[in-house]
C-alpha cells in the first residue's frame, strides 16, 4: 500500500513540477525576452527562470495549503470543476473570434477575453461571493463563451483590426476553403 501511495505522489509531483517548469520558461522566453530591449544572457535567462520556477511553486503550495482551509462544505471536485470552467469558454471564443470574425484584432479579442473571464467568475461563484444564486458547472462554459465572442464581434467594429495579410492565411474561410481572396 505504501509503494501504491508513494506511486500516485510521485506521479502527482512530477506534473505539477512540468506545469511550473514550463510556466517559467514560457514567462522567460516569451514576456521577457520579447519585450526586453537588450536579450538577456543565457545565466541571466537560466537564473530568471530557477527565480520565477521558486515564486511559482511557492504560489502553488500556498494555493494548495489554502485548500485545507475550505469550509467543510466545499469539496475540491466541486471547485476543480468551477476553476477549471473559468478559462476554457472565454479561450474557445478568443480562438473563434479569431477564425471566424476577420474585424476581430488582439485589443478586441483579450479585452473580451479579460471580460469573460471575470463573466465565468460571477457565473461560477456568484453564490459566495455576491450572495446570489451560482450557476450549474457546466453553464459556465456556454455562457463565457458567448459573453466573450459577442464582446469580441463588438468591439472588433469599435477597435483597430488586423491587416489584410494579418488575416490572409488564419481564418475558416482561407484554411478550409482554400479562399486566396481578398479579404473584405
Amino acid at each position: 500500500l505504501g509503494i501504491v501511495v508513494a506511486a500516485v505522489f510521485a506521479v502527482a509531483q512530477s506534473s505539477i513540477d512540468s506545469g511550473i517548469n514550463s510556466t517559467a520558461t514560457v514567462i522567460t522566453v516569451d514576456l521577457v525576452g520579447r519585450f526586453r530591449q537588450r536579450p538577456l544572457s543565457g545565466r541571466a535567462e537560466l537564473r530568471l527562470a530557477q527565480a520565477l520556477t521558486l515564486v511559482i511553486g511557492t504560489l502553488v503550495t500556498a494555493a494548495g495549503f489554502s485548500l485545507t482551509l475550505l469550509p467543510e462544505e466545499y469539496n475540491i471536485l466541486d471547485l476543480t470543476l468551477k476553476t477549471f470552467n473559468l478559462a476554457l469558454g472565454p479561450l474557445a471564443a478568443m480562438f473563434m473570434a479569431g477564425m471566424l470574425l476577420t474585424h476581430v484584432g488582439p485589443r478586441a479579442a483579450t479585452t473580451a477575453g479579460i471580460l469573460g473571464t471575470l463573466c465565468a467568475v460571477y457565473f461560477a461563484f456568484g453564490e459566495e461571493i455576491y450572495a446570489e444564486h451560482a450557476l450549474a458547472p457546466f453553464l459556465i462554459i456556454p455562457l463565457s463563451w458567448l459573453v466573450t465572442f459577442t464582446i469580441a464581434a463588438v468591439l472588433g467594429g469599435f477597435l483597430r483590426g488586423p491587416s489584410a495579410e494579418q488575416v490572409r492565411n488564419l481564418t475558416w474561410r482561407n484554411v478550409v476553403l482554400g479562399d486566396k481572396s481578398e479579404p473584405k
